[in-house]
């Protein structure tokens, strides 16, 4: 049952919306978040969501909506930020980053309602140059960093009858020199094989404990020994390291005025939430975040 997670009067976000929000929150990470952070990533999307139905409540109560312009003049922006050459462009790249029209257009609204309620009540907006933007990004920057990430290729041969024929073959044409690429394309038996078994930059904790085991002492070029897993055999060949560092500074900008402002004005903005916390009926049933409500 989706039940309700939070509500701020008649307002409620429910269990099956949080898991998009922490889904769409994801996509804005540099890397996986590990097993030992989840909870603590989850308990910091919980209390964004929360703070954005507050602020949200409260430009129901003054009555401001978001108008076609608005959300026109938002999208056009996003538009020239990234030198995209239409609007059509605008929201390919948000399906590829896996936002539907719908939930872009929902996600700029609720952003265009809360920056009004803020800077209407908490702090005055301006505009900031990129100038300001950069510098304030030099200082940041490790925050935005992506892990290190190897590019492999794999190569998978299922388990069942010729499972040793197809073995004793591919090792063969490895070991007289065919490019990895070939010889996976020729054996594998993984939907990557028509692409030479390519996987494209994978993190480390992607990987099973036994294929992080193979890739460990790789160099680039070389491929690892066949690996028991439970539906045949795994081979993995690095194509390179890529080392760990900062995303550019293009692909974080649209994020940086907001957390400029929130740092600026912290002890305002918490005031400010503290203050509408008590003004409306907040309920938060975490209950149904715990592994057994799911």
């Amino acid at each position: 049952m989706d039940g309700v997670l939070l509500r701020v009067n008649a307002q409620v976000t429910t269990l099956g919306e949080f898991k998009q929000r922490l889904a769409e929150a994801r996509l804005e990470l540099a890397g996986p978040v590990p097993a030992a952070e989840e909870p603590i990533f989850q308990s910091r999307v919980l209390e964004s969501v929360l703070e954005e139905m507050l602020i949200l409540e409260r430009a129901r109560e003054l009555n401001h909506t978001v108008t076609k312009g608005d959300l026109d003049r938002s999208l056009e922006t996003i538009r020239q930020r990234n030198k995209f050459p239409d609007l059509e462009t605008v929201y390919q790249a948000a399906e590829q980053a896996g936002l539907s029209r719908e939930v872009l257009h929902a996600k700029l609204e609720r952003q265009i309602l809360m920056e009004w309620v803020m800077g209407a009540e908490v702090f005055p907006r301006r505009d900031i140059t990129d100038w300001e933007l950069r510098q304030y990004y030099d200082t940041i920057q490790e925050d935005f960093t992506v892990p290190e990430a190897f590019r492999l290729r794999e190569m998978v041969l299922l388990s069942g009858p010729g499972l040793e024929v197809r073995r004793d073959a591919a090792e063969k044409s490895l070991a007289e020199g065919t490019p990895f690429e070939e010889v996976a394309k020729r054996y594998s038996q993984s939907p990557t094989a028509e692409k030479g078994g390519d996987l494209g930059p994978v993190s480390p904790g992607d990987l099973s404990e036994e294929l992080q085991a193979a890739l460990k002492g790789l160099n680039p070029g070389e491929t690892s020994a066949a690996v028991e897993v439970k539906h045949g055999l795994h081979y993995l060949h690095l194509v390179e390291i890529i080392p760990a560092h900062p995303r550019p500074f293009e692909e974080v900008k649209d994020q940086l005025p907001d957390r400029m402002f929130r740092e600026q004005y912290k002890d305002n903005i918490e005031s400010y939430l503290e203050g509408l916390k008590g003004r409306y009926l907040v309920v938060i049933n975490d209950k149904l975040l715990k592994p057994e409500a799911e």
